[in-house]
């Protein structure tokens, strides 16, 4: 609530899980302050983001004028991986499919998007929820949050944050991307 956003309940319940092992470890009944900051970290979330290894700098989504497809949206948006700075472009129907385009395309990667919500964060942000995986199953599957003045871009944002949660829990790696 200190952050005015709403976690779906699966994601709540991956939270609960964090908090609990944070509770265990330190042999003590973690605060709210803690609960925040360990949001914040784990998640990738505001100023919080020093720990993340892929920083998604400038992006937009656009329908690209005088485009063949009219119904194609593209994704461009500077990325740093592993201190590397690189451009994205990818082409989809949906803001977040072109941005996975972009992604599949440059890195070679794939990741697959089991859940996806939005909400007004507040008159001027949306914040976005996805969990994602680097398969089709659920077994590596982890929540991302993203917040942005766009909802596409906050979507794009939230996968950002799930896909490091992939690489700091050692399921994906990155060190030769870039």
């Amino acid at each position: 609530k200190e952050l005015g956003i709403d976690m779906p309940r699966a994601m709540q319940q991956e939270f609960y899980r964090l908090v609990q092992a944070a509770s265990e470890e330190q042999q003590t009944e973690v605060g709210a302050m803690d609960i925040v900051q360990g949001f914040c970290r784990a998640y990738s979330y505001g100023e919080s983001t020093n720990s993340a290894r892929i920083v998604l700098g400038n992006g937009s989504t656009c329908v690209p004028a005088g485009g063949a497809h009219p119904d194609t949206v593209m994704f461009r948006g500077d990325v740093v991986v592993a201190g590397a700075s690189l451009l994205l472009e990818g082409f989809a129907a949906t803001g977040l499919d072109a941005f996975m385009d972009a992604v599949q395309h440059v890195f070679g990667l794939a990741f697959y998007i089991h859940q996806n919500e939005t909400q007004r964060k507040d008159k001027d942000h949306f914040a976005g929820f996805v969990l994602v995986s680097s398969s089709a199953t659920l077994a590596d599957a982890t929540w991302g949050i993203g917040v942005d003045i766009s909802l596409d871009m906050a979507t794009i944002r939230a996968v950002v944050s799930a896909v490091n949660r992939l690489v700091d829990g050692g399921r994906i790696d990155i060190s030769t991307l870039g």
